[in-house]
């Protein structure tokens, strides 16, 4: 070769070479170009291209104030404006969302760590076993008998046959006492409607029975049949809408058709409480509970083998929980919160109802109950012991037998027991461990795992800190951080801010796999254990309810200024996410301090506090909020209620989530919301709503959606926290 040639050739590879790095060097300004259109320009725009909205002239006059609600025309969920206002409001969040750069990478994960074996915990009915087991990939859980706990299981119900796309759920099931029959209820689309059928468990055989129209209702076995709950069939325009009044108790015999079944009670002088019967485990009584909110109850009993139905009155007012654990000859065994917030368990002689003689077995303690279950001999409580489980036995009689010892900083949930070999059926998880399925033996105080859950990702990687803040009015509250152990405290953490803070429900530490999405880029996960939920009983419920509700949103607040103060994080690199309650939660802090958080993602939220009462089961949480039909009330609600205090601002990055079939906290709140906000919202950053199709409050949603909504969330969220995404 000579040198001209080699010259040339030289020169030939260096221009190849030149122009691959051309290439390579366009791809990543291209790359960068989108990111930064996206994580940049996005947020420039001088205004949101959102849908037209009409309005119209609705103002009510409420105690003298004027109440404008232009958006009412939404509360129609059936009504072609309705539904062209949905297509339009989807395409444009579709749009929205579909046009993250790392979208599909988020799915991919959420899809590989949600792939895991999940394994419950065995409880026993009967003669016979029961365990729910997932492969990894069903959209719904699949539930099994066996004769004894080392056989091979068989199927009993698997729910993922029922439909195509996993969106009718097992919503509840409830095993005959000799364990021959199986009645179980299946929701649709996320409804609370449910439908019960009944199968023979042994052979598999469907029976002809077929219950409808019962909501939050339980089935209690007795002899050939079992007693139950339903509402009248509603009005099917308006099934996910219209108030639901007077609730029946009946009683159903296998076998036979719903029209035969037996009225057992009903009270249309009282169209707003609520009421079921359960048997007691002796099968010596029949107990009727009274409602009329989410919390605290009416009791009354008849001997089972009366025979009429008469119900004798032992308490008749709702100033407390009543829960019927057993029954003797003439004697109850109750847990209560009567003069004791965090629970007792006491007894009542029928023959002396009279509080003054109702004899205490187990007394309060400092800390509360959170679960009981009760064996032929023994009393277990589960205690809630700083925001950890402490679990103690206890003989019949109210005396101490001993402690489970299970790790530190866990949460355990108690199953059915096995009576006849007196073992305790129990499962313990945290933040950063996975389900863990125990076997305890009460008689020989032994704990042994049965099964612990293998999980495709390190979790040795994360920890969590318990700290604690103290809120605007010096109250001391619990938060859990939990994050990479490597984590640097320099302000720039993207961070995710969780809370509920209402109804008396506990949040506490429990395993989720769409956590480690966002922990495995970098991301801080906070729980703030805020006033209004049960974490340290009745009290703290108490003053977090009515017009205290504002500590609720309080404590929210200097949540996400202590987690800025440390160091964890700054407003814009914080997120807030709260469902239901926590919905509202979210809208409310957003509206008080718009300036508090980059992202806001209030989720099937409670948003119109003055009409909230007048859908479905709304009324029933009067006693939580108050009504805008007492002035008093009102007055408090007027202030805080998200939908009512959306001022033009600059609002966070807002992604409100509800579902189209959700008729707990109906659609109408989100939907009017999330108009409201679009008009309002001064700033640049996008208010979007993610409407769920044939999705509801949340319960017996698909593995499927639930990945889709977390891939939404969780990428809507790191693109405005501007995480830099990395594959893993």
């Amino acid at each position: 070769m000579n040198v001209s040639k080699s010259i040339q050739l030289s020169c030939s590879r260096l221009m190849l070479f030149s122009s691959y790095l051309l290439r390579f060097l366009l791809l990543i300004l291209l790359s960068f170009l989108v990111r930064f259109f996206f994580s940049t320009s996005l947020y420039a725009q001088t205004k949101f291209n959102y849908p037209h909205i009409e309005t119209i002239d609705q103002i009510d006059t409420i105690f003298g104030i004027k109440v404008h609600d232009p958006y009412r025309w939404l509360e129609e969920n059936n009504s072609q404006q309705t539904k062209d206002w949905i297509a339009s409001q989807q395409q444009l969040t579709s749009s929205y969302l579909a046009g993250i750069p790392d979208r599909d990478a988020i799915k991919k994960r959420l899809e590989h760590l949600w792939n895991y074996k999940k394994i419950s915990c065995p409880f026993k009915k009967g003669n016979k076993y029961f365990i729910f087991k997932n492969n990894g990939k069903q959209n719904q859980s699949v539930l099994y008998w066996m004769n004894n706990i080392n056989e091979i299981p068989t199927v009993l119900l698997d729910p993922n046959s029922w439909s195509d796309d996993g969106t009718v759920a097992l919503s509840s099931s409830s095993i005959s006492k000799n364990g021959t029959f199986i009645a179980y209820g299946k929701s649709t689309k996320g409804s609370d409607w449910v439908t019960f059928y009944v199968k023979e468990i042994a052979t598999g055989r469907e029976l002809i029975d077929i219950i409808e129209y019962t909501k939050f209702s339980g089935v209690s076995w007795y002899k050939d049949g079992f007693y139950y709950t339903k509402y009248d069939k509603p009005n099917e325009e308006k099934q996910y809408t219209e108030k639901n009044t007077v609730s029946k108790v009946y009683y159903h015999r296998i076998g036979t058709t719903q029209k035969n079944d037996v009225l057992v009670y009903e009270d249309a002088n009282s169209p707003n409480r609520s009421y079921h019967v359960e048997v007691t485990e002796s099968e010596k009584h029949l107990i009727l509970y009274g409602s009329k909110s989410t919390e605290n109850n009416t009791l009354s009993i008849c001997k089972i083998d009366a025979k009429k139905i008469v119900f004798i009155p032992i308490i008749e007012n709702f100033d407390n929980n009543y829960n019927v654990l057993n029954s003797e000859e003439d004697a109850l065994i109750v847990s209560t919160n009567y003069e004791s917030p965090n629970g007792k368990i006491i007894k009542i002689n029928l023959n002396k109802i009279n509080t003054k003689d109702w004899e205490t077995l187990i007394t309060e303690k400092s800390v509360p109950i959170e679960e009981i279950r009760i064996t032929k001999k023994n009393i277990i409580l589960n205690y809630l012991n700083n925001l950890q489980s402490k679990i103690e036995i206890y003989d019949l009689k109210g005396n101490y037998v001993n402690e489970i010892s299970i790790p530190d900083f866990v949460i355990a949930q108690l199953k059915q027991p096995d009576e006849d070999q007196n073992i305790l059926y129990l499962t313990y998880s945290s933040y950063v461990i996975a389900n863990v399925n125990c076997s305890y033996n009460i008689d020989k105080n032994k704990l042994e795992i049965i099964h612990k859950t293998d999980v495709p990702f390190d979790l040795t990687k994360y920890k969590t800190e318990h700290k604690k803040y103290k809120s605007k009015d010096g109250t001391v509250v619990s938060i859990f951080i939990i994050s990479n152990k490597e984590i640097k405290l320099n302000s720039q953490n993207p961070t995710m801010l969780y809370g509920y803070g209402g109804f008396n429900i506990s949040i506490l530490p429990d395993f989720s796999p769409q956590r480690i999405a966002f922990l495995e880029q970098g991301g801080v996960w906070a729980v703030a254990n805020i006033r209004g939920g049960s974490e340290y009983g009745d009290i703290w419920h108490r003053e977090g309810m009515l017009d205290k509700k504002q500590n609720v949103f309080d404590d929210f607040i200097y949540a996400a200024e202590y987690l800025c103060n440390e160091g964890y994080t700054n407003p814009n690199k914080l997120a807030m996410q709260g469902r239901s309650n926590g919905g509202l939660l979210v809208g409310s802090v957003m509206t008080q301090r718009p300036d508090i958080c980059r992202v806001a993602l209030p989720i099937v939220g409670v948003m119109d506090m003055i009409r909230y009462h007048k859908f479905t089961i709304g009324y029933f949480w009067k006693d939580e909020y108050g009504s805008s039909e007492n002035k008093n009330e009102f007055l408090n609600l007027i202030k805080y209620s998200p939908l009512h205090n959306l001022k033009p601002a600059n609002y966070p990055a807002t992604l409100v989530m509800t579902g189209d079939h959700d008729d707990r906290v109906v659609p109408a709140h989100s939907y009017k919301f999330a108009s409201q906000l679009q008009v309002r919202q001064l700033g640049a950053l996008p208010c979007l709503i993610r409407i769920d199709s044939n999705a509801g409050h949340g319960n017996g949603k698909p593995i499927a959606k639930i990945i889709e909504e977390w891939t939404d969330l969780l990428a809507f969220t790191m693109l405005h926290l501007g995480v830099e995404y990395q594959k893993k």
